[in-house]
Formats: C-alpha cells, structure tokens, sequence
C-alpha cells in the first residue's frame, strides 16, 4: 500500500478511522467500478447524513455519482450523492481533508463529507 493510497483521522478519545485505496484489476469490471477501497472504523461515522457503526468495509465511487460503503458480504450499507469539486488543481487518488465540522474524503475531484460521534 502507498502512503498516497491512505488516509486516516484519530479522535480525542484515541479511536480511529482509517481509508485506503486497494488494487482490484484481478476481479470483474463490475466489482472494479463499485469497490475501489477498504474503510475501517473504530467510531460511528456519519457519511453524506447516513449514519454508519463501526466496523470493516469496502467503498466506492460509482459512475453513477453515488458513494457506496459495503460489508463484508458485499451487500450495500449505505448509497449516498458524492459532490465533485472540478475545480481542484492537484488531484490525487485519495485524500482527507478537515472541513472545520468534518472531514472530506476525496478520490480524485470526487468527494463525501464524514463527520464521527
């Protein structure tokens, strides 16, 4: 895994969540284009309003503009509208950014707001 390729935030009570992207080129064009990364958390998380308990995931940005977060089982936790930001000069694969109440995590100019309990 690349150190470009994770991000990570700790709260004040020591728990953690952390994203990394993964290389899926060994499976279908199907699953490449919904699960493109792993989310583990320690903390309840917030994403795009929908609430999300702890626990191990996959993630994706879909083509069709929807933030998908997957369990184990690749069943659908939550789908939630991620914005773009097309005017970022400097994308990169993965990236997580404060907001002041959150967190936006970004893949590329593609981006969802995380905010932890």
């Amino acid at each position: 895994m690349q150190l470009r390729n994770a991000v990570g935030f700790q709260l004040a009570n020591g728990k953690m969540a952390l994203a990394a992207l993964v290389d899926a080129s060994g499976y279908s064009t199907a699953v490449q284009q919904k699960y493109q990364g792993l989310l583990i958390t320690e903390t309840r998380l917030s994403i795009g309003g929908t609430d999300l308990a702890p626990g191990q995931y996959g993630f994706g940005f879909t083509a069709d503009g929807k933030f998908v977060v997957m369990n184990v089982a690749n069943d659908d936790m939550l789908s939630v509208a991620y914005a773009s930001y097309p005017q970022m000069q400097h994308a990169v694969p993965l990236k997580l950014e404060s907001d002041g109440s959150g967190y936006k995590l970004y893949s590329g100019k593609k981006w969802v707001g995380i905010k932890a309990d």
